[in-house]
C-alpha cells in the first residue's frame, strides 16, 4: 500500500501501530522509497477510533486521508479530494458497489450523502472500503467519544448528525480479513501496483 501511495504522489504517511510495533518500525524505518514514514504507537489498545484520533495529532495539514491497513481499493485520490472540498464534508468515504454486502454491511446513500450504515444485510449495494478523507473538524467532532472507541461503530451511530459524503469508486477492491482473501491478495495485488 505504501508503494501504491508513493506511485500516486504521496510524500508522507503516519502508520498507526500497536502490537509488535517495533517489527514494523525496524522494517520501514523513517523512509520507504521516497515516502517519509512516521509512527503513532498505541501502547494500549485504543480501538480504531482512538487510534485514528491519536494518529491525527501527527498530521501536518488537512484534509487528510485515513486508510485501513487490511483492505485495498484503487481509488482516484485527487477526484475524491475535489468532491470532498466541493461538498465541504467533514468526512468522505470511498464506497464501492458490490454484488453482496454481507461481509461489510450496506451504506444507504442519498446521492453522495451517507444516510445510514446497515450492519446486517445481504445482496447488492454500496460498502465502506476503508478509505476516508477527513477535514480538520473530525478530531473535534469525535473528541467526546473518549480515548478508546470504534470508529466504524461511531459512524454507524452518528451518521445522521455528521456530514458524511460518499465517493463512489469502481476501482479494484479487496479486503484481506479472511485467510482466503489474504492468499488471493498475494496473487492479485502485485499486478495491480504497476
Amino acid at each position: 500500500m505504501i508503494e501504491y501511495l508513493e506511485a500516486r504522489g504521496f510524500a508522507r504517511v503516519v502508520l498507526s501501530v500497536g502490537f509488535k510495533h517495533q517489527m514494523i518500525v525496524d522494517y520501514f524505518g523513517t523512509r520507504h522509497g521516497s515516502i517519509r514514514v512516521e509512527y503513532s504507537i498505541e501502547h494500549e489498545p485504543l480501538g480504531t477510533g482512538g487510534a485514528i484520533l491519536q494518529a491525527l495529532q501527527e498530521v501536518e495539514g488537512y484534509p487528510v486521508f485515513i486508510m485501513n491497513g487490511d483492505s485495498f481499493i484503487d481509488v482516484e485520490h485527487r477526484r475524491m479530494l475535489e468532491q470532498h472540498e466541493k461538498e465541504e464534508s467533514l468526512l468522505t468515504i470511498a464506497v464501492k458497489q458490490v454484488v453482496d454486502v454481507g461481509r461489510s454491511g450496506r451504506l444507504e446513500l442519498n446521492g453522495t450523502s451517507v444516510r445510514r450504515f446497515n450492519d446486517v444485510s445481504a445482496g447488492p449495494g454500496h460498502i465502506n472500503t476503508g478509505v476516508y478523507l477527513a477535514s480538520t473538524d473530525l478530531s473535534h467532532r469525535l473528541s467526546d467519544e473518549g480515548k478508546k472507541f470504534s470508529f466504524e461503530a461511531t459512524l454507524r451511530h452518528r451518521a445522521a448528525e455528521l456530514p458524511i459524503s460518499a465517493y463512489k469508486s469502481d476501482g479494484y477492491f479487496i479486503d484481506i480479513g479472511i485467510p482466503a482473501d489474504f492468499e488471493r491478495a498475494q496473487r492479485e495485488l502485485p499486478t495491480r501496483m504497476t
